[in-house]
This record gives structure tokens, sequence and C-alpha cells, in this order.
């Protein structure tokens, strides 16, 4: 590391400036943050609790960065509200939210769905344990600015929950519209044995829109389905929704990844598969929708699912392993007509847990945060892929030589079973990686992360050469 180190030194103090900056575009951005690149907040010190998880970052109108992360409870998680400077150093807000989000796949986030409308109002749903029947119940609830307390005025005493029947429903992701308005979606119990996917709409004030589907809820069941989960959710830019989830098939072994696309009133889609999207890739398809061929993990492992629109309008679906230890991560491309554009899978080191974030930018390249394993270490990384990319040609060679491995996101932090990049905010000038990071051996203590790098190139190993340079004191 010390050899790496000062051959980059090196090479800094000969280089003309131009060359110098262009080995530096890419990598951490020393300007940001309390630990030169890093904005480290340890649990205890900033009044948090002692498991902070970076899940969602959003760079506000006046410069401030929001962050939203959990917070472990004795037996679920809580909501967490961080307000930084423009730089990354000022901590000028911390709030806590009273609900306690149980965890879904013990992987994932607690909270699987944040978003901030065009009046920079912040969205979070999850799910709860309901005090009358103790089965899952959906929960949005809102946090308004400046200071992002929660709202009492939304939905009922500061909760919007959309269902009010003993079944167990739990939210696993959520679509903020500018004015205010969510479509929340996951998977329900149906008839004792059988889970349905769903989504549901609820106004700017958390009620539910009765005129969304049928009698207010979309729901996906396919036929020759025995489970159907509604992963990820987002608008295209007809106000359409883009749905990713997982299903399990009647008569096949596994669990199979499906994308389908309904319309803003919560119909699916007949123009997407409308003639039966075929070919080898498809196991089943109808006018909507289409599930994929290939099994992605067995019976029962939950997958995690990143969907989006394109700026050519094709859509982009990222699928993590979730619970499913060691995995991959598929990378693929749908025309408008739902027919497939593209397919890339990559597996780094021993491979790849839990969740992570998909954002395509307007030059048509996709940057994905994951975390994954090597040597029995955990790292949190970020990748750009190529706009087309095929098996030979993946990673966006302009995105530097390193590709993808970041190293662990804070000097001296411990790298066993910890280090994650769970969120991505993809800035003009730099992209922003949330997560945790471990700095002791104690269990719990887990801090939030969040580290800027200069966006343009690929990104270069995270911090190489930390392990020989004693961080400065937190300010």
């Amino acid at each position: 590391m010390r050899t790496t180190s000062t051959l980059l030194l090196a090479l800094l103090t000969v280089l003309p400036w131009s060359a110098a900056f262009a080995l530096q575009d890419g990598e951490i951005d020393p300007a940001f943050g309390n630990l030169e690149g890093y904005r480290h907040t340890d649990s205890t010190a900033a009044g948090g609790s002692t498991q902070d998880r970076g899940l969602f970052a959003q760079r506000l109108a006046d410069g401030r960065v929001l962050v939203v992360g959990q917070g472990a409870q004795p037996a679920a998680q809580r909501a967490q509200v961080f307000l930084f400077g423009p730089d990354g150093v000022g901590l000028v807000g911390l709030i806590t939210f009273a609900q306690e989000f149980v965890l879904i796949d013990g992987i994932a986030p607690a909270q699987r769905g944040i978003g901030v409308d065009a009046s920079e109002r912040l969205l979070i749903g999850g799910t709860t344990a309901d005090p009358v029947d103790e089965l899952y119940d959906p929960v949005v609830v809102r946090a308004l600015p400046p200071d992002y307390t929660p709202d009492p005025t939304y939905g009922v005493g500061g909760e919007a929950r959309p269902f009010a029947y003993n079944e167990d429903a739990a939210l696993l992701a959520l679509a903020v519209a500018p004015d205010g308005s969510s479509v929340a979606c996951g998977t329900m119990l149906v008839a004792g044995t059988a889970r349905y996917g769903f989504c549901v709409r609820l106004d700017p004030n958390g009620a539910l829109d009765p005129s969304f589907g049928a009698a207010g809820r979309l729901m996906f069941m396919p036929p020759n389905l025995t489970q159907t989960t509604i992963d990820a959710v987002a608008f295209d830019a007809q106000g359409r929704l883009l749905l990713a989830g997982h299903v399990l098939h009647s008569a096949r072994v596994g669990t199979y990844g499906f994308v389908a696309r309904a319309d803003a009133g919560g119909v699916l889609d007949p123009t997407f598969c409308a003639s039966e999207c075929g070919g080898a890739s498809v196991l089943q398809s109808g006018p909507g929708y289409r599930i994929e061929a290939t099994a992605l993990s067995s019976v029962g492992q939950r997958r995690c699912f990143d969907v989006a629109e394109r700026a050519d309008g094709q859509i982009a679906v990222a699928r993590f392993p979730g619970e499913y230890f060691g995995g991959r991560v598929d990378y693929a491309r749908y025309r408008d007509d739902g027919q497939l554009a593209g397919l890339v899978s990559f597996r780094p080191g021993d491979g790849v847990r839990g969740c992570g974030k998909l954002v395509p930018q307007a030059d048509l390249t996709a940057v994905i945060a994951l975390t994954w394993i090597e040597a029995g270490l955990q790292y949190g990384g970020v990748t750009r892929l190529l706009p087309s990319p095929t098996a030979e040609q993946m990673l966006d060679p302009d995105f530097s030589a390193a590709g993808l491995r970041l190293r662990a996101p804070l000097p001296g932090a411990l790298v066993s079973d910890s280090n994650e990049c769970n969120h991505v905010l993809v800035e003009t000038t730099g992209i922003l990686c949330t997560g945790l990071t471990r700095t002791s051996d104690t269990p719990l203590n887990l801090d939030l992360m969040l580290v800027r790098l200069r966006n343009g190139v690929q990104l270069q190993l995270f911090a190489d050469g930390f392990d020989d340079v004693v961080p400065p004191t937190l300010r």
C-alpha cells in the first residue's frame, strides 16, 4: 500500500496540472466531509442510536445534504434524518422518527421506500407491526423542511396506513411524485397462503386514492404463480409506473425476476409485451409484464431490485442478491415494448450481498452502488457501466482501471462484516455514496458514512493506501 501511495505522489509532482487533475478526477473529493473526503458520523457523538446506516441522500436547494439512515432498536429499526452542510462538514440537524420499522429480509434496510417531492418534503415508507393484530402493516410518514421534523397533519396523526384489514402486507418500495403524492408497493398475504404484489396511491395528504387500480389497489398476480413481490417502483417520463420484483412459479423451482409497466391509473399497460414477449429469455409474459426464464436463486430467497427509466426511454433494472449471500448483480435493459435489449451480470470477489442502487445518467451510463465480499472482507463500492454493456465489454473504460472495487470507506475502519454502499446520489460534479462503517469490535458500533467522489471518470480504489494514514481528529 505504501509503495502505491508513494508512486502516486511522485507522479503528481512531475505531471503537468492538467494530467495531475485527470488522475484525481473520479476519486475521493478531499474538500468534502470531516475526514478529507469522508463524512463520518459516530453514532454516539451524533446523538443517534448505535447502528446508523445510510439509505438515502438528497441535495437540497440551499445546498445542504439530507441523509436518511436507520438506527437499530431491540427488535426493529427507526428512521433517522441527518442534515449536513453543503461540504458535508457541519451536522446541522438530526431527527429520529418514533415508528419502529420491522426488518423484512434481515439484510435490506428496514424502511424500503424514501423520496423527496418538488417542495422538498420527505416521505419515508416502511412496515410496522400492527398494534391490533400484530401483523405486518405498511406505513408512510412525512417530514417537512427546513428542519425535517415529522408532519403531524399527514395521514392520520402523522401516519398514512393504506390498509385496514387483517392480512400481512409489507411495503417494499415507494415512488414520490413532484406534487407529494406517492405510490407504495410491496407484497401481501391473500387467501391464507398466496402472496400478491400490490401497489396503492396516496394523495399529497396521505389519503388512499380509491380511483387507483381496482378499489384503490393494483394487484399483481399473473397465472401459474404462487407468490409475487413488487420490490421496486418508479415513474417514467410519461407518468407510468415501472415495476420490478420476484415471483415463485407453481411448476418451476426457483425465484424468478419480472418487470412490468402500469399506467398512471394503476392498470397494467397493454402496450408492454402486447404481443407476448417471446424468446429464450422469457418464462412467461402477458400484456403489461414479463417473467424472466432464468432463476435468480433457490425458492424463498428474497432478492432486491431497482428500476429506472433511461434518457432514451429504455427501462433499466438492477437485480441484487438480497438475502442470497454471495450472489451476483444483474443489469437488464428493456425497450419500450417490453422486449429485452440487453443483460449483463457481474460477481466481484466472492460475491455481492444485500441491496444496492441504480442511477442511469444522461449519457446512458449506469451508476450502480453495491456491497461485496472478497477474501473474508466486506467492501462498499460503486461502478459505472457502458451505455450498452456486453459480457465482453461491460465497465466504462473512462471510469479508471480499478473498475469496480472501492476500499473500506473510512480510514482505520474494520472490514470483517461492515462497510457498505447502499445508495448513491449522482450529481453533476460528484457522486455521494451513503452506507455504514465499523470502527471498533463492538457489535453495535456501526456508524453512518457519507463520501463524495468526483464524477466524470471511473472511481479509483476507495482510499487506496489509507491504512498507512492516521485519521485526523473529528471536527
